[in-house]
């Protein structure tokens, strides 16, 4: 049963390593996503438009070709702040994609955790058998494991890179701060 153990602390520390490197996020179609950074400012994505606010309201949008709105108002942007825009916009929306397929990844691994015990139970029944016994089951049980600790790994993995983007996220949004006086001047962004 040792076996059925690492399994379920493999899925666990896959789930945690997933949960704590992305936002909290709900996707409601492909062109609505939502997400939380803390518990004032948050994230919409919204046909295409990146919309940040901070106390429920909408306060910074940000468009794929680099329109900022503030307020909603649109902001004159030199070509620099435009470019800067634009890459803060594919960076964020890079970094969605890939906490999504890391939510899914999850929880195709979590799945693949309760197949396994699934797994241990239905063979309790072989085990009444004079032709099985508790190491074919701990052998048929550990091949599974096995292949989960690897998922749980690239998974791990995968979530150390989405770390690392969303540390490049947090550079390019000071960047954009110095760069552009209105989003300076909103002390929460």
């Amino acid at each position: 049963m040792k076996t059925v153990f690492i399994v379920f602390l493999t899925t666990l520390l896959a789930f945690s390593v997933v949960n704590a490197a992305e936002p909290d996020c709900q996707v409601y179609s492909q062109k609505h996503n939502h997400c939380w950074f803390n518990d004032k400012t948050d994230f919409d994505i919204d046909d295409g438009i990146i919309i940040i606010s901070h106390d429920d309201h909408a306060v910074v949008e940000i468009t794929e070709d680099g329109k900022l709105f503030v307020h909603g108002r649109s902001v004159e942007v030199d070509k620099e702040q435009a470019e800067l825009l634009r890459e803060y916009y594919d960076h964020l929306m890079e970094i969605t994609e890939y906490a999504e397929e890391m939510g899914l990844k999850g929880a195709k691994l979590g799945a693949g955790g309760a197949k396994i015990g699934a797994l241990a139970v239905a063979n309790l029944v072989k085990l009444m058998s004079p032709y099985y016994d508790t190491d074919d089951l701990e052998e048929e049980l550990e091949r599974e494991a096995e292949l989960l600790e690897e998922e749980a790994e690239l998974l791990e993995e995968r979530a150390e890179e989405l770390g690392d983007l969303a540390g490049e996220l947090e550079k390019m949004h000071e960047e954009l701060k110095q760069h552009i006086s209105e989003l300076d001047e909103l002390d929460w962004f």
